[in-house]
């Protein structure tokens, strides 16, 4: 439904598949952080499978959005020890 509205009202449709793009990235690292939501949790591993990085899924217990709210301690420590490694 969300596509098809923005399709009629702005005249844009969705990009690319996550899975599609990721790929395209290399060598870049990409952090895949994924809500105790179902849809995420089956769609990330995924993702990271096709940027070819599965170390680099975090499945946080958290709503969709959430991470940081609800476990800010956690979520400092894997995202900043992400772009600590990734940025070396």
């Amino acid at each position: 439904m969300q596509y098809t509205a923005a399709r009629v009202l702005t005249g844009a449709g969705p990009g690319k598949p996550l899975a599609e793009l990721a790929p395209q990235v290399r060598p870049t690292r990409i952090l895949f952080v994924a809500s105790s939501w179902s849809i995420e949790r089956s769609a990330a591993p995924i993702y990271a499978r096709a940027a070819g990085e599965p170390g680099d899924l975090w499945e946080v217990d958290a709503g969709h959005t959430r991470g940081l709210d609800e476990h800010p301690r956690a979520y400092s420590r894997r995202v900043l020890g992400f772009f600590e490694q990734a940025l070396r």
